[in-house]
């Protein structure tokens, strides 16, 4: 067990890693777990237990998308398999994970569990609607500042 809170986390699913940004301007360490487009696999990737304070993802959304008009091929549903069972291995402190509001809620044993919407029009003038889901094996709570839409430009 910790003395302190770890300020490492992990990062799954990171891409070009626009959402650990925030977290390392906080003073955070990031590491980068694996992505697809630098030929690396989530499903070959492990960690052990103890090592990172959070977890931080943004898993693939296209199968959860109002916009998509293919059919599911449970790609999606399966990387939040992949993200649940990392965050099972390695046992951090919490979790955060973002994703559009059709995505599947995601509970993790061990974790108390919140969900809540964010949208970009609230700070900025366009509107970008995600929704988190944040784990906590204390009883921290995330409250997030919630504001009324703004007018949005197209």
């Amino acid at each position: 067990m910790r003395s302190l809170p770890s300020r490492l986390i992990l990062s799954l699913f990171p891409g070009v890693d626009l959402f650990s940004m925030p977290f390392e301007e906080r003073g955070f360490s990031v590491v980068r777990g694996p992505d697809l487009i630098f030929g690396r696999d989530i499903r070959d990737f492990h960690i052990p237990k103890g090592v990172f304070g959070g977890v931080i993802a943004g898993s693939p959304c296209q199968e959860f998308s109002s916009l998509n008009r293919s059919e599911p091929t449970g790609y999606g549903l399966d990387m939040l398999a992949e993200f649940s069972r990392v965050v099972i291995e390695g046992q951090p402190d919490w979790w955060l994970l973002e994703n559009v509001s059709r995505v599947p809620d995601v509970k993790i044993s061990g974790y108390n569990w919140q969900r809540f919407s964010l949208d970009l029009g609230w700070f900025t003038d366009c509107s970008r609607l995600r929704h988190f889901q944040f784990g906590s094996k204390t009883d921290v709570v995330l409250n997030p500042p919630i504001r009324t839409v703004r007018a949005v430009k197209h």
